[in-house]
């Protein structure tokens, strides 16, 4: 087969830079000055022009293929290393922050919002809620808070304004791989919030005041009987509006008890439910935003085995449970997230949030 030679494309070259063109065949928005000199242009300048397209081209598609590459290689070899040692990431302190290689161009900010834990971590993580002085916010981040964040401003602001924000799901994972965190343990909130309330509360019934709001009945009652044992609620459904969730809280609130307040309205009403209550409050209290954490409770639906849990595809079983309400926010949603996840990663301009709302303290 014939194969050209470097002294061929010199030659080649040579020709085109000795053809000129009109300016009349130019695009008037881009060469108006030439038109009006009637200067002839070097061929030469347009091959470098789209040599330059095409040379970007080719170093987006790469960056694509690493993006791509370090999905299913999280565990492999070519794995980023992490970085020991505290680190000051604009003002936030935060241990084992970034990782040598991240491939996210700057850090995303609500992937830095996030409060990464491990297994262990879990205990004095509940004793520092139990320290807290003012109403406080703990909510979970997954795929798909992630993508409705993407799309409403709203929707991000709230999550931005929760006081905790723990990682919840795979994808999640990957994200914070990509933004140079480790992302440490899977706090979903089917899990941790059922041990949350029992090491709060424990046999101290008379200094806790315990709500449920969300879902409807009747997992609305039996969830919150599972969720807080023989312990007393109060218990609203989750098709109110905030001003109604307000009125309900004042309505039972005892003066000088600790509400734990659980919302399971789904995001992103619950954080902006959760907000509201928190502004009108003056009080030290707990706002948990659980998800279907109730549902579950009163096993309505039921959760994925353990081996589903372990690999991080609870997701998959969720799915083939409810295909009808969660089709779209997994088959859609997961290439969805994975094209605002490579978005934010490879881009250089500020796609999502700003970097002052890292500096908020919890």
């Amino acid at each position: 087969m014939f194969k050209p030679t470097r002294s061929i494309f010199s030659a080649w070259l040579a020709a085109l830079q000795s053809i000129t063109v009109s300016p009349r065949s130019i695009p008037f928005d881009r060469f108006e000055a030439l038109r009006v000199l009637n200067i002839s242009l070097p061929l030469s300048a347009l091959v470098d022009d789209a040599a330059a397209a095409a040379a970007s081209f080719v170093r987006r598609q790469k960056a694509m293929f690493i993006f791509v590459r370090r999905i299913f290689l999280l565990g492999g070899a070519r794995r980023p290393r992490w970085e020991s040692g505290a680190n000051n990431f604009h003002g936030l302190q935060t241990e084992n922050l970034f990782m040598k290689n991240p491939l996210a161009k700057r850090m995303d900010p609500l992937i830095g919002k996030l409060k990464l834990l491990e297994e262990s971590d879990t205990g004095p993580f509940i004793s520092e809620l139990k320290k807290r002085e003012a109403p406080t916010i703990l909510g979970f981040l997954n795929q798909h808070g992630y993508n409705i964040a993407q799309r409403q401003p709203a929707v991000l602001d709230s999550f931005m304004q929760v006081n905790y924000l723990l990682r919840d799901g795979i994808g999640i994972k990957m994200a914070c791989s990509f933004n140079g965190r480790d992302p440490k343990a899977n706090l979903n909130g089917s899990d941790f919030i059922p041990e949350l309330i029992e090491d709060l509360v424990g046999e101290s019934h008379d200094r806790y005041e315990l709500f449920a709001m969300g879902t409807r009945e009747p997992w609305l009652s039996e969830g919150a009987r599972n969720l807080f044992g023989d312990r007393r609620f109060y218990a609203i459904d989750g098709f109110k509006a905030p001003e109604e969730y307000l009125e309900f809280y004042q309505k039972h609130h005892v003066p000088g008890r600790y509400p734990i307040i659980v919302l399971a309205m789904g995001m992103p009403k619950q954080e902006r439910v959760a907000l509201h209550l928190q502004k009108a409050m003056d009080t030290r209290a707990l706002l948990i935003c659980g998800g279907a954490i109730l549902d579950f409770s009163a096993q309505r639906f039921p959760r994925a085995p353990v081996v589903f849990r372990r690999l991080g595809l609870e997701w998959a079983f969720r799915m083939l449970i409810e295909p009808r309400r969660l089709f779209k926010r997994y088959a859609i949603g997961i290439p969805v997230f994975f094209f605002y996840l490579s978005r934010n990663a490879l881009s250089s301009a500020r796609r999502v949030g700003g970097w002052n709302e890292l500096k908020r303290e919890p």
